[in-house]
Parts: C-alpha cells; structure tokens; sequence
C-alpha cells in the first residue's frame, strides 16, 4: 500500500482522481484520504479539495467536508463556493462564525465583486451599492468614475436592476458606466445593447422628474462620443 501511495502521488491532477477513486474502490479509505490532504495543502492541487469535499459528503462527514470546502474558497473566492460552504455550515449549525469568517477574508483580500455577489444573493442590495460605490475613484468627472467590469459587471448591472425602485440615482449612476463600457467596446452591437439601457436612464431621470439632468447627460455623450458616427445612428433609430 505504501509504495501504492507513493506512485499515486507522483501523477498529474486528473489522474490522481481517478486513481482516489480506485483507492476507494478497494476499501482503501484511510490511505488515499491522507495522501490527497497533503495534495490538497498545494496550491496547483484543487481537484483534489473537491475530491475530498464530495468524498466526506458521501461519508456524512459534514465538518470534514465543510474544512475542504473552506480552503477552496480561499483559493476560488466565487460565489457559487460561498454558497456551498454557506449549505454545509447551516447543516453544522455553525454558519454565523463561519460566515463571519469568510467575509473578513473577502474584505482583507480585497475581493469587492464577490462581495457584492453576496450581498445581492442574500438579499441586501443596500450593501451591495455600498460596496460599489466604495469602489469609485474620486475627483473623477461626471458619468466617468468606474468599477472593474473585467470581475463585477453581472453583480453591478444586477445591483442596479434591483435598485431601481428603492435607489434609482445608484441605478442611473451604474447603468452610466455600463453605457460608458460597451461604448468602448465598440462596435454596432454593443451601441444598440447601449442604447436599450439608455431608454432605462431615461426612464429612471423622468420618474424622478429630472428631465433636465436628462438632457444635460445625453448631450454630454453625444460631445463624448461625437467621432462615432455608427453610435450616431443607433442613438437617433432608439429616439435618443
């Protein structure tokens, strides 16, 4: 069995799961659980996290589980991870500590999309605008201030969704960047995408009787953006 082990280990990441999966097959539980442990310790071995969390599930070893699903979050801090360790800790009766927990390594990473991924998932959106508006550089003009669409652009376009009752001026601000974004992207695709959620600022700027904040904005794009004769079309075939 040892020297099973020490050739096991010496394989690639895909294979060492399959070959756990024999281990397991022959009653050898005990020995492969060390071994992927340690594999588990190393930064490139995160499959083999996973194959130990599902193991421990199958076993009904929810704290042992609960312990992989931790140190894969630290390495994929997503929220679908969150929320796999936020299941196994409600079972555990522990999830106020551990919640705890894992928002603080959020907050000390720093990882502000995932954060706010949380915050709309558990349902404080208030939060979440927090957390992008923290996000905003100062002393930035107007309509110009942005956050990192490389990493949050699905959490802050839902943010600003769910908004748009309680907080339509954060909802306007974050559909303003998201104009800014795909206008950057060019292209006559993304001008039209852009100019559907133009039609929603407008929308949100007469709600709140705020036609004039309207005009002043759009005459600011079009100045922006005055080199851009395809935008120039899309904005006049959206009545814009």
């Amino acid at each position: 069995m040892d020297e099973a082990i020490r050739d096991a280990s010496q394989t690639d990441d895909w294979q060492l799961v399959k070959l756990a999966d024999l281990f397991v097959h022959y009653g050898q539980d005990t020995a492969v659980e060390g071994m992927m442990y340690e594999k588990a310790q190393q930064e490139r071995y995160i499959s083999a996290a996973q194959w130990l969390k599902n193991h421990h599930l199958a076993k009904h070893n929810l704290a042992a589980a609960l312990e992989m699903a931790e140190l894969i979050f630290r390495r994929r801090p997503w929220l679908a991870e969150y929320q796999n360790i936020r299941e196994l800790a409600i079972q555990l009766g522990t999830w106020e500590a551990v919640r705890q927990a894992t928002h603080t390594f959020l907050e000390t990473t720093p990882n502000t999309s995932t954060l706010v991924e949380v915050a709309l998932d558990e349902g404080e959106s208030e939060r979440a605008l927090q957390l992008l508006e923290a996000a905003k550089p100062h002393g930035h003009e107007g309509y110009l201030w942005e956050y990192d669409y490389a990493r949050t652009p699905a959490g802050a376009l839902k943010a600003a969704e769910r908004a748009e009752e309680a907080y339509p001026r954060a909802s306007i601000d974050l559909y303003q960047q998201h104009v800014e974004h795909l206008i950057t992207g060019r292209g006559r695709g993304n001008y039209q995408v852009a100019c559907r959620y133009l039609v929603t600022i407008r929308s949100l700027y007469e709600k709140l009787d705020e036609t004039e904040q309207w005009r002043n904005y759009l005459t600011w794009l079009r100045r922006r953006h005055s080199r851009l004769p395809t935008l120039k079309e899309e904005l006049t075939a959206a009545g814009l």
